[in-house]
């Protein structure tokens, strides 16, 4: 383990000092204020909101979790783990930092010199993306506990039982079409 993490902080390093190097030697000279200024305003916003909405929002998640449980099972060490705590942690945190990086993008669609410059829907990507960690959340939440185990095998059944009469009616179609012919 220390072997890999060795390799991957000198990955990192040697990444970084070229791409510095890059932005030193093959930009515009005022460029580089623009990225330390751009650099400090990310590293604010990640100490000056990211961290304590994440920490708020895990503490609200603990306490609610420490309510419904009781407290004695609050330290439980595995408690957290058959709750999903985690997994909603991971999930609120994933989810602050998809909308923090797409927050520029949003709220600068549609304006600007060139309308070219941000041509893509990315307030719909954005959605798509939160929606799709909103999926793996409650898979993994399932996954977890035995009680949504079943559900969720029996939610399967039931979905695979509505998949397959239409499936079934346009076979049948498909076959008295092509008798007919």
């Amino acid at each position: 383990m220390t072997a890999l993490r060795w390799m991957l902080g000198t990955a990192g390093a040697v990444l970084l000092g070229t791409g510095g190097w890059l932005l030193v030697t093959e930009t515009r000279e005022d460029t580089v204020p623009q990225v330390l200024l751009w650099l400090a305003g990310a590293v604010a916003v990640h100490d000056g909101l990211l961290v304590p909405l994440v920490l708020l929002a895990g503490a609200a998640l603990r306490w609610a979790h420490g309510r419904r449980r009781g407290d004695a099972s609050r330290n439980a060490p595995e408690g957290g783990l058959r709750s999903g705590y985690g997994v909603l942690r991971g999930a609120f945190v994933v989810g602050g930092c998809l909308t923090l990086i797409a927050l520029p993008v949003l709220l600068r669609q549609g304006q600007g010199r060139n309308p070219t410059a941000l041509p893509l829907d990315y307030a719909a990507n954005w959605r798509l993306l939160l929606a799709v960690t909103l999926a793996v959340t409650l898979v993994l939440l399932a996954a977890r506990a035995p009680a949504y185990r079943a559900r969720l095998a029996s939610g399967c059944r039931a979905l695979g039982a509505l998949l397959a009469v239409p499936v079934r009616a346009v076979r049948r179609r498909v076959r008295g079409r092509a008798r007919r012919r």
